[in-house]
């Protein structure tokens, strides 16, 4: 669906509404200490989980042929460093902080994905 959707009206407003909604459960793990609250806030991300392919299918747009294997390389790096760094830095964070830090550094990434998806992406 919101593949289809993408293709009608665009990309980007599809891959910015998709990380804000992904940023919602790190929100609400900062302002709530419900874990009821929190795992219906993931089950509600569900959708997003379709930034991933449409982050290939913009990549795919905007890069020629030869340098699309590349651009797909550098997503997937990507990925791949956030599940290395992402616990390790929430460690770090837990550790000297406390939990809530781990929370609040999460909702702040998680919000400034989408303000560089509308400033910096084409």
């Amino acid at each position: 669906l919101c593949g289809a959707l993408s293709d009608a009206s665009g990309r980007r407003p599809f891959l910015i509404a998709a990380s804000l909604v992904s940023a919602v459960p790190n929100l609400l793990l900062v302002l709530t200490e419900s874990v009821v609250v929190y795992q219906w806030a993931l089950a509600f991300t569900g959708w997003s989980t379709a930034t991933f392919s449409l982050a290939f299918a913009f990549v795919s747009d905007l890069t020629k042929d030869h340098e699309r294997a590349a651009a797909f390389s550098f997503i997937l790096a990507g990925v791949g460093l956030s599940f290395v760094l992402g616990p390790a830095v929430g460690f770090i964070l837990d550790m000297a902080f406390g939990t809530a830090a781990v929370a609040v550094v999460a909702t702040v990434s998680g919000l400034l994905i989408p303000v560089f998806g509308f400033f910096a992406v084409a």
